[in-house]
């Protein structure tokens, strides 16, 4: 089976990724596969041509990159256009089970690709405490999170979500995870439990 694990910026998909990987699982990330392709030569010359400024010395700057991107929705959508495909194609060509970390799953029209769809939800309040722990303005959290799909929007676009309620303590997050997990595994072999 394949699963996708979304949510929006700060719901906490890491943490959940990361006790799916504890547990054996095999773990794969939209973000991880987007820093592969801004190593590549090929890839880089796209971004130059479209984001001239976000390129210095043959070198894609994230932070100049997101800064551009996250005040222009035009300018979001003509990178999307440009990484969303590269990153689907990765993730066709990714062989057997994984569980692949997705933030914009149904902003990119990946759904399709998977068997099953997770949801990291959290409180607005939660997320931005969490998103400014990583250094970034309280201004610039709110502008990813508007660009993002709301949480009622994907549940509203999945099938049968699995949902990850985030806004506790971290064991709360862990059993919810094996919770789920246990679902999956169940249906992956035709049990109800």
């Amino acid at each position: 089976m394949k699963i996708a694990v979304t949510g929006g910026i700060g719901a906490g998909k890491s943490e959940v990724m990361k006790e799916i990987a504890r547990r054996g699982c095999r773990v794969c990330s939209a973000d991880e596969i987007n820093d592969r392709l801004q190593e590549r030569p090929g890839y880089i010359r796209k971004i130059s041509k479209v984001f001239p400024a976000a390129v210095k010395d043959g070198k894609i700057d994230k932070n100049v990159l997101r800064d551009i991107v996250f005040t222009d929705d035009s300018k979001r959508a003509r990178l999307n256009a440009i990484a969303h495909p590269e990153i689907r194609r990765e993730l066709e060509n990714t062989e057997g089970d994984f569980f692949a970390e997705v933030p914009l799953l149904f902003e990119s029209g990946m759904q399709d690709l998977f068997d099953a769809v997770i949801i990291v939800t959290a409180n607005a309040d939660t997320r931005i405490d969490r998103i400014k722990g990583r250094g970034l303005s309280e201004e610039l959290a709110k502008s990813i999170m508007a660009a993002q799909f709301s949480d009622s929007d994907r549940i509203r676009l999945s099938d049968n979500p699995f949902i990850i309620e985030n806004d506790g303590n971290i064991e709360n997050l862990i059993k919810q995870t094996d919770e789920i997990l246990k679902k999956i595994q169940g249906e992956k072999y035709g049990n109800n439990g």
